[in-house]
C-alpha cells in the first residue's frame, strides 16, 4: 500500500492510531523526524496509555538529539503495565544499543532498569542486565550481589 493511500486511511479513521504509527515509522525511516512526530502525536493524542508509543517517542528524541526527553518518554514506557516485562526490556536494550555506557549514560540505563527490575523481580534477563550495569557503574559488591541472584536461578 503505497504511503499517500495510508495517510488517506489515517484521516478517515483516526481513531485507528495502526495508520497514523506505519506512516511515522516510514517517516522515521526518511530521518523525516519532523513530519514522524507529527504522526506520532496523533496516536498519543488518541491513545497517551500506550506503552509503544512512548518507546517510539523515546527513539525518536533521541534520533532529534533531546536526550532528556527521550529518557521522559523511555520511564512514561516502563511504567506502562500493559506490556510483558521481557518485552520492555528488549525495547530498553534497543534503546541504549548505540551508547556508549559511561558516566550519565549509564546511570540513565540504570535508573531505567531499576525500574524495570522492581516491576519484574523474578525475570531473569533483567537481574541479568541490571548486574551487568551496576558493574558499569563500579557498582561492584551491588553487581555481585544481583548475580549471584541471576547465577542461583
Amino acid at each position: 500500500m503505497a504511503l499517500k493511500e495510508i495517510e488517506q486511511l489515517a484521516q478517515a479513521m483516526p481513531s485507528n492510531t495502526k495508520y497514523s504509527a506505519m506512516i511515522a515509522e516510514v517517516y522515521m525511516k526518511r530521518k523525516d523526524y519532523k513530519t514522524a512526530k507529527q504522526y506520532y502525536d496523533q496516536v498519543l493524542q488518541a491513545n497517551p496509555d500506550d506503552p509503544y508509543i512512548h518507546f517510539s517517542l523515546a527513539g525518536l528524541y533521541k534520533k532529534m538529539g533531546d536526550n532528556e526527553r527521550g529518557l521522559d518518554e523511555m520511564h512514561l514506557a516502563i511504567a506502562q503495565q500493559g506490556l510483558p516485562c521481557k518485552e520492555k526490556l528488549h525495547v530498553l536494550t534497543s534503546y541504549f544499543v548505540d551508547t556508549d555506557l559511561r558516566g550519565q549514560t549509564v546511570k540513565d540505563a540504570l535508573d531505567l532498569t531499576e525500574t524495570l527490575y522492581a516491576q519484574c523481580p523474578d525475570e531473569l534477563e533483567i537481574t541479568g542486565f541490571f548486574a551487568s550495569l551496576l558493574l558499569y557503574d563500579e557498582q561492584f559488591d551491588r553487581s555481585a550481589e544481583e548475580m549471584m541472584k541471576y547465577i542461583a536461578q
